[in-house]
């Protein structure tokens, strides 16, 4: 072997030498994925998509539909609530509706106000609940449901206590919208949708207040706070002047707000076992006959027998007796006999 191919049969004679084990950092951590809050939030029950948002809509929308339908022709019954309303206002001292609108005639102001009352419900509304949507999940959810269950909730009161607006209620108010062409409030296109013998609640001042306290509680910018807050004193404002609404109107929305919120923030359970065990229960009482009158005397008078008579008779008597039900304490061993039996055991 040359002095070449030595090293090369020596390098092939060595033994491999075994691989190191690896030895894992001492702090090693593994990385844990966590949701994000957003999403914590949005699957923390009441999780509603879009098309259930939509339906509900639909159908809030559509109650509100058949409640103008009901009370569609009533403007006599409507015009007669209306009365009422404005005789409570001026009991209470609060029939402010005429001089508010006498005291901004002919200003700048109600031009404001046709084109706030106008943009409130059709552009504030879906905007503030855009944008409150990006800020926070759950301020949103809870405005969603609020003003869902704000709209519900008064659906059957337009529908049943239709109440005429101040502006056809014929006490000398003036349709400041219609009369300045920023809109016209009596076609049959803008009837067509909305109702215009709903006036109690004013859906305009309940939702007016939800967007903006919600507004206030989300945003952090100061003036979007104090505009959030202001929000619906304005729109209050507005719906008086511009002859919509009375103030007893406004005071309703805020009120029917609040059961709206209530609703919206109550925990929430499933109403099919409570009903399943109420189904189940009045089947059971329905099933079942009911005890006459003489199945229930046949019943009590032995009873109340034996015991009138167990009540006069000794305990020796009692015990002797073949009726006589679990011995009670006369019939038991007395302590001096059980301790005796004991000391006999113990001899």
């Amino acid at each position: 072997m040359s002095t070449i191919e030595a090293p090369a049969a020596r390098r092939r004679a060595e033994p491999a030498a075994a691989p190191s084990p690896t030895v894992p950092p001492r702090s090693a951590a593994v990385p844990v994925a966590r949701p994000s809050v957003r999403r914590i939030a949005w699957s923390s029950g009441r999780a509603w998509t879009w098309r259930t948002t939509l339906l509900a809509l639909v159908i809030a929308y559509a109650s509100y539909t058949l409640a103008k339908l009901v009370g569609a022709d009533d403007l006599g019954v409507a015009r007669s609530n209306a009365l009422w309303v404005v005789e409570l206002e001026r009991g209470l001292g609060v029939d402010v509706e005429g001089p508010v609108q006498r005291a901004l005639d002919g200003s700048v102001s109600i031009w404001i106000f046709n084109h706030l009352y106008m943009a409130a419900q059709f552009l504030v509304v879906p905007a503030v609940l855009f944008l409150v949507r990006t800020r926070s999940i759950t301020a949103f959810r809870r405005l969603r449901d609020t003003l869902v269950a704000t709209w519900i909730i008064a659906t059957p009161v337009n529908a049943f206590f239709a109440v005429a607006p101040p502006r056809l209620a014929d006490i000398g108010i003036t349709d400041t919208i219609t009369a300045s062409g920023s809109g016209a409030l009596t076609s049959g296109l803008s009837t067509a949708f909305y109702n215009p013998l709903a006036a109690v609640p004013s859906l305009h001042v309940a939702f007016a207040f939800a967007v903006g306290i919600a507004a206030a509680l989300t945003f952090r910018s100061g003036p979007v706070r104090l505009l959030g807050l202001a929000w619906g004193p304005i729109i209050a404002l507005t719906v008086v002047a511009t002859g919509n609404h009375y103030l007893f109107d406004a005071v309703a929305g805020i009120a029917v707000t609040l059961l709206g919120l209530a609703i919206a923030v109550a925990p929430r359970r499933s109403p099919v076992p409570f009903l399943r065990r109420g189904l189940a229960a009045a089947g059971t009482l329905a099933l079942t006959p009911a005890p006459s009158v003489v199945s229930l005397r046949s019943v009590t008078r032995p009873v109340a027998t034996a015991v009138a008579r167990r009540d006069g008779e000794s305990p020796a008597e009692r015990a002797a007796s073949p009726d006589a039900g679990p011995r009670t304490d006369d019939a038991r061993p007395t302590a001096s006999r059980g301790r005796g039996r004991c000391c006999s055991i113990g001899r």
